[in-house]
Order: C-alpha cells, then sequence, then structure tokens
C-alpha cells in the first residue's frame, strides 16, 4: 500500500509517501502517520502535511516568535459626520493611511479594496482597533439584505456549514468579489474572490472588548489560549487556571 492514503473527505489519492516518510493508516479514523520534522518521531494525525509533534510545536513557535520579534500592529478606524438618516460614514484609517468618501461611503466594495491594498503592503502587521462594531455596522449596512442574513443570522451561518466534509467552519459569503465572514466583536476577515489559503485572508481585530475585561478574567483568557496553542506549556498553564478559578470560587463562597 506505500503511496495511497486517505484524505479528510475520504478520497483515495496517490501520494508519494516514500520521499516525505509519511505513512496513512487503513482504518476508519482516517489518520496517518507523519515523522515529526524535529525531533524525528513518528506520531498520528489527522493532517498529513503536519510538521511537528506535540511536544515539538510549542517549542518550536517559540523560536519562530523570537526570530520574528516584537509584532507591529496597525490601527483601523472609521468616522462619520451627521445625525440619523443623514449620517454618512466617510473616513477610514488604516495606520497612517486614509480614505475619505465626502459623500458618504459608496459601496462596500470600496472598504474592502482599501482595507485589503492596506493588507497586500504590510502582510507582517497585525490589524485591528478598539470597539469596531460602529464601523462593522457602517460596513455591513451597505449589503443586500439576503448577504447580510447569510452572513449575521443562525440560520444563514448554518446554511454556509458544509454538510459532507469533516469542515466545521462556516463558507464565506460573497460579494461584488470578495469573500468575508465575522465572528462579531471578536473579528472581521476579508479576502479577493479566486484566492485560497490561509496567508490570503486579512484579519481584522477588535481588541476592545479584551482590554474591557477585568484582569483575572484576562489573565484567564490569556492561560486559555496558552493552553490552545502551546502544547509543551500545558501542564504549568492550566495548574495557574485552575488556582486562579479556586481563587475566585473561595472569594464567592466567602461573600
Amino acid at each position: 500500500m506505500t503511496g495511497t492514503g486517505i484524505t479528510l473527505s475520504g478520497i483515495t489519492e496517490r501520494k508519494e509517501a516514500e520521499k516525505v516518510g509519511r505513512k496513512f493508516s487503513n482504518g476508519p479514523t482516517q489518520t496517518c502517520t507523519v515523522s515529526c520534522q524535529s525531533c524525528g518521531r513518528d506520531f498520528s494525525s489527522l493532517r498529513s502535511h503536519t510538521k511537528w509533534c506535540d511536544d515539538c510545536r510549542g517549542s518550536i513557535k517559540s523560536e519562530q516568535r523570537s526570530i520574528n520579534g516584537i509584532q507591529e500592529f496597525r490601527a483601523i478606524d472609521g468616522e462619520g459626520i451627521g445625525k440619523g438618516p443623514n449620517h454618512k460614514y466617510v473616513l477610514l484609517g488604516v495606520g497612517d493611511r486614509q480614505r475619505e468618501w465626502p459623500d458618504g461611503v459608496d459601496g462596500i466594495e470600496s472598504i474592502f479594496s482599501f482595507l485589503y491594498d492596506r493588507f497586500t503592503q504590510e502582510k507582517s502587521r497585525i490589524f485591528g482597533g478598539f470597539y469596531l462594531t460602529y464601523d462593522w455596522n457602517m460596513w455591513l449596512k451597505l449589503l443586500p439584505r439576503e448577504r447580510a442574513w447569510r452572513l449575521l443570522s443562525d440560520e444563514g451561518i448554518r446554511s454556509r456549514i458544509p454538510k459532507k466534509t469533516f469542515r466545521t467552519i462556516p463558507f464565506p459569503v460573497r460579494y461584488e468579489g470578495w469573500e468575508f465572514d465575522i465572528l462579531w466583536g471578536k473579528r472581521f476577515k476579508i479576502r479577493p474572490e479566486g484566492l485560497s489559503g490561509a496567508n490570503t485572508w486579512m484579519y481584522i481585530n477588535d481588541f476592545g472588548p479584551f482590554f474591557q475585561t477585568a484582569k483575572r478574567d484576562a489573565d484567564m483568557l490569556y492561560l486559555i489560549a496558552i493552553c490552545v496553542s502551546i502544547t509543551d506549556s500545558k501542564i504549568k498553564a492550566l495548574k495557574l487556571l485552575w488556582s486562579i478559578l479556586r481563587e475566585g470560587s473561595e472569594t464567592s463562597d466567602s461573600n
């Protein structure tokens, strides 16, 4: 069976397993044995392109962060003029660049084009702002009702979830040559239609809710993120998280 594997979609495909050091199991679990590129040990994975085992992934990611250095941010913010029905969204800034629409923005594609142009110029930056719900509302009000329904409503989101694959992330909404999706109050992502790959998405993060959180809750969120992304720190992080939870519980009981 050398060179034969089972993909996540259940489709059998030919692979040169001997060249990449990967052997696919014949069982229904659809896992494969992958050689860690760091320590050389074999481990089981659902994805054939996984590079590192759980023990090595955290240290590798930490090394990459050290090499890349401190991340730079680009702030996003927009402004409007007028009140009530006369209100117009007229300005959008990204870092030290801005786009103006003196008579009000003419379409959501104008907003996306400006944002994505800045993203292509500075892909290594992190884009975001504080309390961006105003801006997101101004953007999304330019969508047709049906597109907004697919993007925001529970039924619309469910209609975008693939039904015949292991993928649980909804397909993006498409409109006027753009693909986009949103986690309301947290993150907005956009890219032109026809592109593929995780690196083609521009992520626009809302940092406001995190800084509004109480310090203890913020620490808990940070530790949970560590548990999810940095495998070799799980034990220490979970112990610290448990101590915070226990401290909060004891304080609540005493009151």
